[in-house]
């Protein structure tokens, strides 16, 4: 993918929950001078710690934990004593029937400098709901309907 398309800024998943998976892929970011056009997301803390651990000066997206704390912490207003080592929240607009994705958690996380991204929005209308309240990012099954909203 970096040969391929070496202009792209790109969101790379480690899936795999080993430290090993994170440490390929730091190795691969080094090799092909990358660490400033990657952002790196993971669902595992194990896999995060040892990419965080192996390529600091990646961009990092938070896991589960780092989301809950700064939530809890935005929701009873003690937002500002969230110390991050994440540069992007991913999330989805509700986790369970808990509603995350809100114009204050947007607000208390940009005030740490920390963009907010969206995932999973396929519908025109829900992308455009969410570019009004303020995500900094959309992760989409539909980059189309994303691009034509955009008008690009």
């Amino acid at each position: 993918l970096f040969e391929r398309y070496p202009d792209f800024l790109m969101n790379i998943e480690i899936k795999p929950a080993e430290a090993a998976a994170a440490q390929q892929l730091c190795d691969l970011i080094q090799a092909y001078d990358k660490e400033e056009d990657i952002l790196v997301a993971s669902f595992h803390p194990v896999a995060m710690d040892a990419f965080r651990d192996a390529c600091p000066s990646v961009a990092t997206s938070g896991v589960e934990g780092e989301i809950r704390l700064f939530f809890g912490l935005n929701l009873l207003f003690l937002g500002a004593a969230y110390q991050p080592q994440t540069s992007a929240f991913q999330v989805p607009e509700y986790s369970g029937n808990i509603h995350v994705l809100t114009g204050r958690f947007i607000r208390g996380a940009h005030q740490h400098n920390i963009a907010v991204h969206v995932w999973t929005v396929n519908e025109t209308e829900e992308m455009q709901r969410f570019i009004d309240l303020g995500v900094d990012g959309i992760i989409t099954d539909r980059p189309d309907r994303l691009l034509d909203l955009l008008g690009r």
